[in-house]
């Protein structure tokens, strides 16, 4: 793992050798990937695939990681983290600052480096980029997307269609298709012509091949049909996008070291005013050591949704989050595990807390695999007599929610 604070105006448009990991330290800039061109700021991490064309311009400051091949395998990642910004999901706002404060710690130790490519391929990636905050794929649809863009990515530059692919997979037709649309925004002929248009770029841009060329090297039938999809793609003709993208070549970015930790030091600080250790993340934590120690077949996991700690504080307001939540969910999935919902009422519970919870609870029900939702029970801890009527509305609740009674009532006066 290679990396180096820049300071940048202009990076010239290049064929990323290695997938980088670029984070915002400070200023702003505008980024072309593919055919996409979209502007950052300050704490923005954007992420650039092995072999996609990019290009930056703007006035910034740069933490740049670049991933060797063998730290990060099969993996394709999602654009980018979204800017620190409350106003957004709270989840979500903790997983990025978790990532973002290891980004920061990897520049200067390097047991962070595991933490990274870990959160990159679980957290970031586009094979669960589609609700990658709540499910993961599994090991088959995993297999059966690697195994499709290998035949793609191998094929691309000869007459290639759904059926070669089914026969390759030795797979039919219809079902290919099925089982592509689960993990795919696009169809199998969508996936086929991206492929090509990603490599028409990259032989227009960096090796300067004329149209005739490029339809040879990138399989397309014939002209009329590959400057169609061409412009569909990049909104110009390829000449047109060649002119438009003569801005993208120039270069004038410097490394900086001393005046780059400065950088890495003041967001450093920014980020830890907030603490990002919820209940759930750190029942995480603890269920993924015992997996590391091979002692966590038994585990029944208890979660308490009304935990202080699930509450970030902003301005005399508490806002409810479950960052962590996913994360455990993925164990109770991958292992059949137990997981114990707990709600400890005492008399400063409210019927808005309960609403609250009830409603991350709905939210992560619906996004969640149904293998992991069996096997959750729920229990009601009573402390104060005075919480007895908000045990009937809270039970109610949970009955409308899933249909069935799964909820074990205890009064502890």
């Amino acid at each position: 793992m290679k990396r180096k604070i820049i300071k940048a105006q202009n990076i010239s448009i290049t064929k990323c050798t290695n997938s980088l990991v670029l984070l915002v330290l400070d200023g702003q800039c505008s980024v072309l990937k593919f055919n996409k061109i979209k502007n950052y700021q300050k704490q923005d991490v954007i992420f650039i695939e092995k072999d996609d064309i990019y290009a930056l311009k703007g006035n910034c400051i740069l933490a740049i990681i670049e991933l060797e091949k063998n730290e990060i395998k099969d993996t394709e990642l999602v654009d980018a983290l979204d800017s620190m910004d409350l106003k957004k999901d709270v989840s979500n706002t903790y997983r990025d600052c978790i990532f973002i404060k290891n980004l920061l710690s990897v520049f200067n130790n390097d047991e962070h480096i595991k933490e990274i490519v870990d959160a990159l391929q679980n957290d970031y990636c586009l094979l669960n980029n589609f609700h990658h905050h709540l499910l993961q794929l599994t090991n088959s649809q995993k297999k059966l997307y690697l195994d499709v863009k290998k035949i793609v990515s191998d094929n691309y530059s000869c007459k290639l269609s759904l059926n070669d692919i089914a026969y390759a997979l030795n797979i039919q037709k219809n079902l290919l298709c099925t089982k592509f649309k689960e993990i795919s925004t696009a169809t199998i002929n969508q996936y086929i012509n991206t492929i090509r248009l990603k490599k028409a770029q990259e032989l227009l841009l960096i090796e300067n091949m004329d149209s005739d060329e490029i339809i040879k090297k990138c399989g397309f039938s014939d002209r009329k049909y590959f400057y169609r999809y061409f412009k569909e793609c990049f909104g110009y003709t390829p000449l047109q996008y060649k002119a438009a993208m003569e801005s993208y070549r120039t270069d004038n970015y410097k490394t900086i070291t001393n005046e780059g930790k400065y950088y890495l030091d003041l967001m450093k600080k920014e980020l830890d005013s907030l603490d990002t250790d919820t209940h759930f993340y750190l029942l995480y934590k603890e269920v993924k050591k015992l997996e590391q120690l091979a002692n966590i077949s038994s585990t029944n996991i208890i979660c308490d949704v009304l935990n202080p700690r699930n509450y970030l504080h902003i301005d005399n307001e508490s806002i409810n989050t479950w960052y962590g939540f996913d994360l455990l969910n993925s164990y109770v999935l991958k292992y059949q595990l137990s997981l114990e919902i707990v709600f400890i009422m005492d008399k400063n519970t409210t019927i808005k807390q309960l609403d609250e919870a009830l409603n991350l609870l709905d939210k992560s029900r619906n996004a969640l695999d149904s293998r992991i939702i069996k096997n959750w029970n729920f229990s009601i801890i009573i402390n104060d007599i005075n919480t007895l009527n908000k045990k009937d509305y809270l039970l109610n609740r949970l009955k409308s929610l899933f249909k069935e009674n799964r909820t074990n009532t205890r009064i502890s006066l």
